[in-house]
């Protein structure tokens, strides 16, 4: 779906990108801006994917961007799903309830 593309051309990154899925997990980007901040960038693997994997795993992969995040960015087909949606649900509960992280990030929606 092009997550890794669109991380490149947004902040100049290096992550690998090809036909198909290429991430697997959680890459990692770190970033010098020109005035002087660092920016700390992940791409992760697609989620929900129909490859019928444990859906744990993708609630603790979302959950774990989101609590470092000040910029979540959803790279989507369609509309967002009833099942985004209560993942997102899940991991926002989470974050306030278990006090797992102290910025609220602010979430982008790329709908293709």
């Amino acid at each position: 779906s092009a997550k890794s593309t669109l991380l490149n051309v947004l902040f100049g990154c290096g992550f690998a990108t090809k036909a198909g899925r290429c991430t697997k997990g959680l890459y990692a980007s770190i970033l010098q801006c020109e005035d002087g901040r660092t920016l700390l960038l992940l791409d992760s693997e697609g989620l929900m994917s129909i490859e019928g994997r444990d859906h744990s795993f993708d609630a603790q992969l979302a959950l774990m961007a989101m609590a470092c995040s000040h910029l979540v960015v959803i790279n989507h087909k369609g509309e967002v799903s009833r099942q985004l949606q209560e993942l997102l649900e899940i991991c926002l509960f989470a974050m306030k309830n278990l006090h797992v992280c102290r910025v609220q990030p602010k979430i982008c929606f790329t709908l293709r």
